[in-house]
């Protein structure tokens, strides 16, 4: 009795990581998800813009680690801000992490 309850546990264990190596998002999906809930106005040249002030330049790391993904784009804009986005994929979705103790475990 012990040794089948193993084996399913073992099992729906495995099954869930197959699961969320298939399931991890790709470095497009990152982006186009970037560009969807921060607001950022794109056009056709990929020349982006936030409130009308355009983007000088945009750096990007990601690193896949199989079962999830995490995403690092930074953002320097012609006024001299910066906007600095990480997030972390896993089921095909995306988190926003704001915390930088949070990131650096998982990164």
């Amino acid at each position: 009795m012990f040794k089948k309850k193993r084996y399913v546990a073992a099992s729906i264990i495995i099954v869930l990581f197959v699961f969320m190596w298939f399931t991890t998002p790709s470095n497009t999906e990152f982006d186009q998800w970037l560009i969807a809930t921060n607001g950022l106005d794109c056009n056709s040249n990929q020349i982006c813009s936030l409130d009308n002030i355009m983007i000088s330049s945009s750096t990007s790391n990601l690193s896949n680690f199989g079962v999830y993904a995490t995403y690092e784009k930074e953002f320097d804009f012609e006024n001299g801000e910066k906007l600095t986005v990480r997030t972390l994929g896993v089921f095909n979705k995306m988190l926003t992490i704001e915390d930088e103790r949070v990131w650096e475990i998982i990164d």
